[in-house]
């Protein structure tokens, strides 16, 4: 799987509603990250820390207060570090050969001054 489709995931989205919104439907939440209700309730167990409230029927327009739990919120820490490990990546690779090529060109360029001289 290649990062623009782990962006993009639903279970993604949804960590990062939870992490802008403290207080949400099920309605919004599914919404926000393209899941199904049944996806949700999926989910949720994994995702977030329930009250007493929420571990029984969750009323699907109803807003609670949904806490991430510890795993979810390290585990968005640890994508979040791996997206931006992938970018100063990319960013080394372009440096590396912008810096090879300028090296090509100075040798290149001091052959020819010494063949001329």
């Amino acid at each position: 799987m290649d990062l623009s489709t782990l962006e993009h995931h639903k279970y993604i989205k949804l960590i990062e509603f939870a992490l802008s919104q403290k207080n949400f439907s099920k309605v919004q939440a599914c919404e926000a990250a393209g899941l199904t209700r049944q996806e949700f309730d999926f989910v949720r167990h994994e995702i977030f820390i329930l009250s007493g409230a929420q571990t029984e029927y969750v009323n699907d327009h109803e807003e609670y207060e949904w806490k991430l739990s510890t795993q979810a919120f390290f585990n968005y820490l640890q994508f979040s570090e791996f997206k931006f490990a992938v970018s100063a990546a990319k960013k080394a690779q372009l440096t590396a050969m912008a810096a090879i090529v300028i090296s090509g060109i100075l040798a290149i360029g001091s052959i020819v001054v010494t063949v001329l001289n």
